[in-house]
């Protein structure tokens, strides 16, 4: 029951909950500061939704964002299936404010194109990229951009040698590719995620 929980006030539309956070790094997402959002170590939860319609249709995708955009959100994550849906960024960032994290599955290309269309953060799993240098490409890029970089792992781009490792996606299979991705980005010198 919310009089149960400490430290509760409301500013604005948002509800704000001091609690005990474990310490973490910034990351910065949007390297133009009039959209920039930071999420991580003492900042606020960051709220994020995703449209639902084709990312290349502009209008359409708009005027989702606007439905959320004052409203609290501050990240809009856009499905990023096609090249022609990474052409509509610049487009869609000129008519929005928040900034834009384009989701990309298995093709690092996709990833490459919406990093040079503006994207503010690719929402990437690594396993899915079946060609490392591709990863590198997209690491190198973000990192000259001022982009951020979601690092996910799932049962779906779990690696070979852990499945047989732990017979399964477990937990702990899971938890040991995201230690592996993150050693694999850091090594490229890339701490924005």
């Amino acid at each position: 029951m919310c009089e149960d929980l400490p430290n509760m006030h409301t500013t604005n539309q948002k509800t704000t909950l001091s609690i005990l956070r474990r310490q973490t790094r910034t990351c910065t997402i949007g390297a133009d500061p009039a959209r920039q959002v930071l999420v991580g170590s003492e900042h606020p939860v960051a709220i994020q939704t995703m449209c639902m319609g084709k990312t290349e249709d502009v209008d359409a995708t708009v005027a989702e964002i606007l439905t959320v955009q004052d409203k609290g959100c501050d990240l809009i994550r856009l499905a990023m299936p096609s090249f022609d849906a990474a052409k509509a960024i610049p487009l869609i960032k000129a008519r929005t404010k928040m900034p834009i994290v384009a989701d990309i599955h298995f093709d690092p290309r996709l990833a490459i194109a919406a990093l040079d269309y503006g994207a503010d953060k690719i929402r990437i799993n690594p396993g899915n990229f079946f060609d490392k240098s591709y990863l590198e490409k997209v690491i190198t890029l973000a990192k000259q951009k001022g982009a951020a970089i979601r690092i996910g792992v799932n049962a779906g781009s779990l690696e070979k040698d852990l499945w047989e490792k732990h017979g399964a996606p477990t937990a702990e299979a899971l938890a040991e590719s995201a230690l592996r991705w993150v050693k694999f980005v850091e090594d490229l010198g890339f701490s924005n995620f």
